[in-house]
């Protein structure tokens, strides 16, 4: 027997914002690696992009 489990819509409008939120994160994360000087400003600006895409990535 498989038991199907049912999220509440309210879980699924979160996680669909979360999503949008991440990819909007990661456009100004682009515009500020263009306008990037600094070897510990890029850094910065990568770690931040790669917990981004991190998130958008788990199922």
């Amino acid at each position: 027997m498989i038991k199907v489990v049912s999220f509440p819509s309210s879980f699924l409008s979160y996680r669909w914002m979360n999503l949008e939120k991440q990819h909007s994160k990661l456009l100004k994360l682009q515009a500020k690696a263009d306008a990037c000087t600094s070897r510990k400003e890029a850094l910065k600006i990568l770690k931040k992009s790669d917990k981004a895409i991190n998130k958008l990535s788990r199922p």
